[in-house]
């Protein structure tokens, strides 16, 4: 398979892979584009030990973030059918099944829900899970959002946002990285690094490259970050600047490439944009040899894809 189209299927596979759990503290930094919008101030939701129904909501939403679901069942069980209850106890099985991956099975029960609001976080993050991975995107987005308006939810907001950025509604996918960039430090040079690989997308590299160094200001040992650190400066024509960053980027990468699997993308991307610049510059030599040690680990990616 031609390198090209091996990188084009694979950065499919990095959308997946990519999301980062980064236990580092982050640098406050201003936002930086007029498509921001102020963040709304949320209450924080508790589920109520019991609903209307008499269904331990509480108890079950535990079970199902311990991913114990045979414990849910049984408690779901226990309580006598009532009328009326038929969204609840929908909404609770399909979410009982999408937590065990059973998202094939769960799609009907979360289709006929006709009132979600009713459900817990838990309940719409997976329901919105379920209709994304179905390429329902519109309404992932509005299970997501009846989560994300009540409580700002960090899943919620993760799902809309790449359904938007599905939808190509680019513009609402960065306000949305933005917003769990601002509200979920912890995790804010990897949804910083998306944000500016989707201003570059818009073709806003100035206001990417400032986004991008924000997330290295956040973690520095990112390789994520500094990939799309370089690749913005290579879109500004900055190809010296570039071949540092993207050069920190491949040895960053190549430091976790055995435990982490998002890493061999990171590696392969930065270089194949440090093998462009260096062509740009006239350094053929170190573009071609950069090529070479792109192909091993493009070779290495794919034989891991289809599992040799």
């Amino acid at each position: 398979m031609p390198l090209s189209t091996f990188l084009k299927l694979s950065a499919s596979v990095a959308t997946i892979v990519a999301v980062s759990s980064l236990l580092l503290p982050v640098f406050a930094a201003p936002a930086i584009t007029d498509t921001k919008k102020p963040i709304a101030k949320t209450v924080p939701f508790h589920s109520p030990k019991k609903d209307k129904y008499g269904l331990p909501i509480a108890q079950i939403e535990q079970l199902l973030e311990a991913r114990d679901t045979k414990g849910a069942s049984a408690a779901l069980a226990k309580v006598p059918r009532c009328k009326g209850d038929e969204d609840r106890r929908n909404m609770i099985l399909g979410a009982i099944l999408a937590t065990d991956s059973n998202f094939d099975a769960a799609m009907p029960l979360f289709a006929k829900v006709k009132h979600p609001e009713e459900a817990v976080d838990c309940e719409l993050f997976l329901a919105a899970k379920a209709f994304a991975l179905a390429q329902n995107y519109p309404k992932a987005i509005e299970l997501a959002t009846i989560a994300i308006e009540r409580s700002n939810d960090q899943k919620c907001l993760e799902i809309r946002a790449s359904c938007y950025s599905t939808l190509a509604r680019l513009s609402d996918a960065v306000q949305d990285y933005e917003t769990l960039a601002r509200t979920k430090p912890l995790w804010a040079s990897d949804y910083l690094a998306k944000e500016a690989n989707i201003l570059s997308r818009m073709n806003k590299p100035n206001e990417a490259l400032v986004v991008a160094e924000r997330a290295v200001k956040a973690d520095p040992t990112d390789s994520g970050a500094q990939m799309v650190k370089g690749a913005c400066l290579e879109q500004l024509g900055r190809y010296s600047e570039a071949v540092e960053v993207l050069t920190i980027t491949r040895n960053l990468a190549k430091k976790t490439v055995a435990t982490k699997a998002e890493s061999t993308f990171f590696l392969i991307r930065a270089l194949e944009k440090r093998a462009a610049c260096y062509k740009k510059m006239g350094k053929i030599n170190e573009s071609e040899r950069d090529k070479l040690e792109l192909k091993s680990y493009s070779d290495k990616l794919m034989d891991d894809l289809v599992g040799k």
